[in-house]
């Protein structure tokens, strides 16, 4: 009997064993998803994927556990384990709202735009005022360009939260993409009423104030973006453009340097940094420096090679402005080819400078009567008379009243040995503006050579009237005087010209060939009173 009670008691025992450790069993596969939960909220990514890893080896219908393990995959950024998971938890549970979220963000973070949508209008089917599947869903479309659909999620959300000032920031963004100005401006505004330090709002609205032309508003708003952010890069540089705008341009500059303080490298800054050396302080060195640094920072930004041409032309380095503008030409700046021209022309390289000019007219990116008259000086300089004519009187006949026009026409017609026909365009400048010294001049010139000395010395003294710091103008009148035989009249303007400019060669040399013919006159006359 001892051994049949000590056998059922054993068995007893046994028995109460097994279920011991089923339970301890059970506990452990609790154990090791809770303790994976512990770790992944604690932010021990890699320990938690152990537990869950663990825990799933008993467990391989665990749709939680694989989500769970998901989420620590999504955290560390292993995108791809991360799908594979939650793929595995909606084929164990197909209805798993929270699964096809994440899903839906990993695929928006991969760039599979469509899937991600897809995965929240799955989401949003199962729970159709899901905050988060919305959310992330007009997200996704604003990435897609497909600001509408985007708006209409917006809308959903601000109904179901009125004073959900994020969702109204995000609505404004989309209507500013789509051109609907005044409803993103109310959009914005909402968002600063419920959210007065939202500094990403102000910033928008800001934008808008500064696109409409109202800066003083704009930099209210960028002072307060300022405030509730004081390292947005972005803010300091659209400021200085209100600044700059303004012609404030010390301000501008001081705020160009505090974005580069927390950006160097932002091209926006020092393109704009160039353009406020340039225009306050005329300091082309400093300028080019900027607009050099953005070529180098930004190869394909055109305007900056542009821009570099310009001040190289500035600063008479013709040749380095060729090289600055076909760099802007390479990357299809067109305007860059009438610049060009006119360095080409600078540089004396005529018939590039022709070239140029043509193709600008071919492009058609500048009014036409612009290209004409930097044509025609090319034409001109290059000995091409009739065909600098040609492009003069097209000007003229679109703009009858084109004082510069007539003038340079004049200098064609005058150079081409065509002296009345340029009398009469010196003439016409005149009657436009008889305030203009070069006509009078020229025309004093034209008359000179057709003999006619009286009416030039009237026009070089008209001339001088106007301008009496110009030192040709001397020289001229007194070459007149000169071929009147009025000696010490001539004699006195070659002098005046030289009180201008006391290194003027051409006056020294009239000057000394006056004084020799006066010197010898007076000789002559010398001679013959000792004669008599």
């Amino acid at each position: 009997m001892t051994n049949n009670r000590t056998t059922k008691e054993g068995k007893g025992k046994g028995k109460g064993k097994g279920k011991e450790k089923g339970k301890e069993k059970e506990k452990e596969k609790e154990n090791l998803y809770i303790v994976g939960l512990k770790l992944m909220n604690s932010g021990k990514y890699l320990e938690s994927i152990q537990q869950f890893k663990a825990h799933l080896k008993q467990n391989p219908q665990d749709h939680e556990a694989f989500f769970s393990r998901s989420l620590s995959y999504y955290k560390i950024n292993s995108m791809k384990k991360a799908e594979k998971d939650l793929s595995a938890a909606l084929s164990i549970k197909p209805d798993y709202c929270k699964a096809l979220i994440l899903r839906g963000n990993v695929k928006n973070l991969q760039g599979d735009f469509s899937k991600s949508i897809s995965d929240y209008t799955r989401a949003l089917e199962l729970r159709p005022n899901k905050f988060g599947a919305l959310y992330n869903r007009a997200v996704v479309y604003r990435k897609q360009q497909k600001y509408e659909l985007a708006i209409n999620d917006w809308d959903l959300i601000i109904q179901d939260r009125p004073d959900y000032a994020i969702a109204f920031f995000n609505r404004g963004c989309s209507n500013l993409l789509l051109g609907r100005i005044k409803k993103a401006y109310k959009d914005f505004s909402e968002a600063i009423f419920l959210d007065p330090s939202y500094s990403e709002a102000y910033y928008n609205r800001s934008i808008i104030y500064l696109n409409r032309e109202l800066p003083v508003k704009a930099i209210r708003d960028l002072n307060k973006t300022i405030q509730f952010t004081p390292r947005y890069a972005r803010a300091y540089l659209s400021r200085g453009v209100a600044y700059l705008s303004k012609r404030q341009y010390e301000k501008a500059i001081k705020d160009f340097k505090l974005c580069l303080g927390i950006d160097p490298n932002s091209a926006d800054a020092l393109f704009n940094l160039g353009i406020a050396y340039h225009c306050s302080e005329k300091n082309y060195k400093l300028a080019l420096q900027m607009f050099e640094k953005v070529c180098k920072l930004d190869p394909k930004n055109s305007l900056a090679f542009f821009n570099c041409g310009l001040l190289y032309q500035k600063l008479s380095q013709a040749p380095k402005a060729i090289h600055f503008y076909t760099k802007a030409i390479e990357l299809k700046y067109n305007l860059a080819y009438y610049q060009r021209g006119i360095a080409y022309r600078e540089n004396k390289e005529y018939t590039n400078a022709i070239n140029d000019c043509t193709r600008a007219l071919e492009v058609g990116e500048l009014e036409k009567n612009i290209i004409y008259l930097n044509r025609a000086l090319s034409y001109t300089d290059n000995g091409q008379y009739e065909n600098a004519i040609m492009d003069y009187t097209r000007v003229i006949e679109k703009d009858p009243n084109n004082l510069q026009a007539y003038f340079n026409r004049g200098n064609a017609y005058r150079k081409s040995q065509q002296i009345d026909l340029a009398i009469e365009d010196y003439s016409k400048a005149i009657d436009i503006n008889e305030n203009f010294a070069p006509a009078y001049n020229n025309r004093a010139i034209s008359f000179h050579i057709n003999g006619s000395y009286e009416q030039a010395l009237y026009d070089y003294t008209k001339a001088i009237h106007l301008n009496s710091k110009n030192p040709d103008f001397f020289i001229n009148r007194g070459l007149t005087y000169k071929n009147k035989n009025r000696y010490e009249n001539a004699k006195s303007d070659f002098e005046k010209s030289l009180l201008l400019d006391g290194n003027y060669q051409l006056a020294k040399d009239y000057l000394e060939e006056i004084n020799s013919i006066i010197s010898n006159l007076s000789s002559k006359r010398k001679k013959s009173k000792r004669k008599k």
